[in-house]
């Protein structure tokens, strides 16, 4: 119980061992699709020239929808002489200067599985956002899938991956989290992420979820490839139940647990009634009135943005690029609770998020002084 408290306090910068030099890599590279999607991927292979990417087709068109039968013949498409593979969707669109971010981190997480993208509306996002207000490159994968959008993993897994038996699941990156764990292969995010994700179409039933945008685009300039955070909690806005919750790291198989917000907030000495009062204060600004959403998804919305703040304390800084990362969350958190009038107060949203980091940073740093 102790060590589980001491991860839900404030992140604190990790370092990456003294002298260790970025691994040598040679990646390959596919991009996966279906018939009807050809036209998208043989743009995507002119943008990825310089990796001399496979296309990889379904090989059953006509059979059960199904993203793991196409996605086992992309990962066994993994060259010969290749260190690490990579596996693009045919909806993914990848930032400038491609190539040389996808070996430089290959090179910077040799052992991970490195996904180059996760939607806005994901529990993983958060993770995301917690890492850009402290500055670093990567963010664990808290999901109970992994991002397949694009991929990047160790050859010996790729080619395991690609022969493995029966499936428990049509899904390549619900399989692929399973995989990973049994495997005990590290799952990460790269952050700021590499690849766009372009459509809604999807062969599997995604479309449902609506626009799944990054939840920390590409962006020229902003690239920190710092350490990785040590394992912390990290709120997240559940979309099924409306509320925030929390994710814990734990020997669990997933390798973290859910539990309430209470828990997190009781690790930095805050009460929920406290909490409570500072919300109910902050929600009744003016300046949020335009947010036309019930009070119980704005609340869930404030509580998750101040619980980043408290878990980045004083390392949380509101730079260029945590800005650019808490940007995406009123999209993915509020666009389904709309009713299609985001636009009309997506700008006092992206602000609301920021108040909320903010509260929570500070109330971080007002608590640790206290100690």
């Amino acid at each position: 119980m102790a060590g589980d408290v001491a991860r839900l306090g404030s992140a604190a910068p990790s370092r990456p061992a003294p002298g260790t030099p970025p691994a040598r890599v040679r990646l390959s590279a596919a991009v996966m699709t279906h018939p009807s999607r050809l036209a998208e991927a043989e743009r995507l292979l002119a943008a990825l020239a310089d990796l001399e990417p496979a296309m990889v087709i379904d090989p059953d068109p006509a059979g059960p929808p199904s993203s793991l039968r196409t996605a086992r013949h992309a990962w066994a498409a993994v060259a010969p002489d290749a260190t690490h593979h990579l596996v693009l969707q045919d909806d993914a669109w990848p930032a400038a200067g491609f190539a040389r971010q996808a070996r430089d981190a290959a090179a910077r997480r040799p052992g991970h599985a490195i996904s180059l993208f996760t939607h806005w509306g994901s529990r993983t996002s958060f993770a995301v956002r917690l890492a850009a207000l402290i500055g670093h490159g990567w963010a664990e994968v808290i999901d109970g899938y992994t991002p397949t959008v694009g991929l990047i993993l160790p050859a010996a897994a790729a080619r395991a991956f690609a022969g493995l038996g029966e499936a428990r699941t049509a899904k390549d990156d619900v399989e692929m989290r399973g995989f990973l764990l049994r495997r005990a292969i590290p799952s990460c995010v790269i952050v700021p992420n590499l690849v766009e994700h372009l459509g809604t179409d999807s062969l599997v039933g995604n479309d449902r979820l609506g626009p799944r945008r990054s939840a920390c685009p590409p962006a020229e300039g902003l690239r920190p490839y710092g350490p990785g955070p040590d394992r912390v909690a990290v709120s997240y806005f559940n979309q099924e139940l409306a509320i925030a919750g929390c994710v814990v790291p734990s020997a669990a198989a997933q390798g973290f647990t859910h539990a309430p917000l209470s828990r997190l907030f009781a690790a930095h000495g805050l009460a929920e009634t406290e909490v409570a009062v500072m919300a109910k204060a902050e929600l009744s600004d003016p300046r949020w009135a335009p947010i036309a959403v019930s009070s119980r998804v704005l609340l869930g919305y404030w509580l998750t943005a101040f619980a980043l703040g408290l878990q980045g304390g004083r390392a949380a800084v509101i730079s260029p690029l945590a800005r650019h990362a808490l940007d995406t969350m009123a999209d993915g958190v509020l666009e389904p609770f709309s009713r299609g009038r985001l636009g009309e107060f997506r700008p006092a949203a992206r602000e609301l998020a920021l108040a909320a980091v903010r509260a929570g940073s500070e109330t971080s740093a007002i608590r640790a002084g206290d100690r």
